[in-house]
């Protein structure tokens, strides 16, 4: 329900985005899934995972990580979003940041 909602409101920002974007899933036969993958027009790809948790582990960013080996140049950042409420770093264009970031300004 939360990856749902989600991804309603990344489609929904979209629609009123200065740029053209489309918006994708990503799964693989061998069961990587990243729940949305934005492509910006120029081919650059931003991977959208979320996670019902207030924490964060490594393993939360397999998926991502797999995204950014396939895509690899174009890959231009990973976001876990999750139930937390600081934004940081996990690595290389990794970043977690807290669902609501995606309509809070600042």
């Amino acid at each position: 329900l939360l990856e749902s909602f989600v991804i309603s409101e990344i489609m929904r920002q979209l629609t009123w985005s200065d740029s053209f974007a489309r918006l994708h899933h990503y799964r693989t036969r061998d069961g990587d899934e990243v729940d949305a993958v934005i492509e910006h027009h120029d081919g650059r790809v931003v991977g959208i995972a979320v996670k019902a948790s207030s924490s964060v582990s490594g393993d939360d960013l397999r998926h991502l990580r797999h995204l950014r080996t396939k895509a690899g140049e174009l890959f231009h950042l990973g976001v876990l979003l999750y139930t937390g409420t600081e934004v940081f770093p996990l690595g290389d264009r990794l970043i977690a940041a807290p669902i609501d970031s995606l309509w809070r300004s600042g």
